[in-house]
């Protein structure tokens, strides 16, 4: 387990910032974790709500912590209803659902997986 003051080393420059796939295998050796102990692979998680996309901002405003963050930001700079409407406008642009009162929205994020020896 890396200690406090390896964590803290993590803010240094990393090599390569600009390319995401050597943003992790930085990361661990910027820690003293071996490359060969981590691995990533890109993975996909699909988001499915059983009502429209509007509904889904709805909820990701009250249970989803970075929005509810974003929506109280928001909101303090009198932006809540701009919010929204961009929210709205991505989770019906990025809805693959077949059906009006459904939706499914594919998320893609970077797995990271460090072997602990």
């Amino acid at each position: 387990m890396p200690s406090d003051s390896t964590i803290l080393n993590l803010r240094q420059p990393l090599p390569n910032r600009n390319c995401i796939d050597d943003l992790p295998a930085a990361l661990a050796s910027s820690a003293g974790i071996p490359q060969n102990d981590v691995s990533f692979v890109r993975d996909t998680y699909r988001f499915n709500f059983p009502s429209t996309p509007s509904r889904f901002v709805d909820d990701f405003r009250r249970y989803y912590g970075p929005t509810m963050n974003a929506f109280e930001a928001a909101e303090k700079s009198g932006r809540a209803h701009d919010l929204r409407n961009e929210l709205e406008a991505l989770f019906e642009t990025q809805n693959t659902s077949p059906g009006k009162d459904l939706t499914s929205i594919p998320a893609t994020f970077l797995r990271v997986t460090v072997a602990v020896n």
